[in-house]
Order: structure tokens, then sequence, then C-alpha cells
């Protein structure tokens, strides 16, 4: 840290922050959650936050002109990024399946529904052709938990009555004179 900021050792940096650079509370936050890398709500200290910022500035430049990758490289490697992530946590990723239908069942005990599992489509390639590598045939793949959109589960509630209305401004007859 420079040498104004090893005076103020028992200092956070949310205070320096405040105190040296007259920042306000969302401008403060925003160093400190962005740059600095703060996680918890209280501030770390001002050498720890001024070395954190220190390494986020060096990586300025690395890859681009940027610190940031998916504007360069795309939105691509996020899902990579999930797909990676979520299996240190024992999650499975399966690709080139689409997902038909999630199978389940009552539990006698409590009335819970369950998950068992998921029946996925054969394995297709881009084209929508089947692989030859495939068994060309749904599987389940079994699992206790899946996450899908809310909308995709059905719904419990009674089907609602709708009525549609509509005007509309014709530049003619609708029916043939002849008729």
């Amino acid at each position: 840290p420079p040498k104004k900021c090893m005076k103020k050792a028992d200092m956070t940096l949310d205070d320096y922050l405040h105190q040296q650079h007259k920042l306000s509370p969302k401008l403060r936050e925003i160093i400190r959650y962005a740059l600095a890398m703060e996680i918890s709500s209280s501030s770390t200290s001002l050498s720890q936050g001024m070395s954190q910022l220190r390494h986020h500035l060096q990586a300025l430049g690395r890859y681009g002109t940027t610190a940031f990758l998916v504007p360069m490289y795309g939105s691509g490697e996020l899902s990579q990024a999930f797909c990676r992530s979520a299996a240190v946590f024992g999650a499975t990723y399966l690709l080139r399946r689409a997902p038909i239908a999630i199978q389940s069942k009552k539990d006698d005990d409590d009335d819970k529904i369950r998950v068992e599992g998921v029946l996925v489509a054969a394995d297709t390639m881009d084209d929508g052709m089947a692989s030859e590598s495939s068994a060309l045939k749904d599987k389940i793949v079994r699992c206790s938990q899946v996450v899908v959109p809310r909308n995709a589960l059905p719904s419990k509630k009674a089907p609602t009555r709708r009525i549609l209305r509509r005007i509309s401004i014709m530049n003619g007859t609708l029916v043939d004179g002849e008729q």
C-alpha cells in the first residue's frame, strides 16, 4: 500500500474512502464490492483492501483493454463456468439431450411429491439427426433434485376463464358484395 495508507493501518477501507476521498456511501460500496472484492457487510482493513484494489488494477489490460472477459469472448463461457462450478457440488450437466418430462412419485408417508429422475430425449446432433453412437432412444437420468423454471411445472390452480376482445378497423368489406 502507498505510504499515506501505511500510517492509517487501523483504518478500514470504507473509512479511508470516506475520509480521504469524500466518496458517497453508494460509490464506496461499489468500490468495496466490485473492485476490492469484499463480500462481507463490514469493511476489510485498509491494507487488505488496497492490496485487493492493486490486484484488480494489475489485471486490467492483461487479456485486452478491459478486466471483463464476457464482452470480449461472448457469453458462451458462462455456461461452462456454471457447469464446472456445479460439478464441484455434485451436479450433472447433460449436453445434446432435451428434457422431456420429470418423473416423480407421491410419498405415502407425508403426501409430498418426490423427484425420481428426468426423461431425456435421444442424443441429437445440431442438425436434428440422431447421432450414430447413441442408442437412439429416450433415457432416464435418476436424480433427487431438479432445477427448472417455475413455468415448467404443472400448476395446481384451477383453470381460469379468459375473455378476449378485439377491435378491428378495416379498409374494405369483409364479405364480397355479391354474396
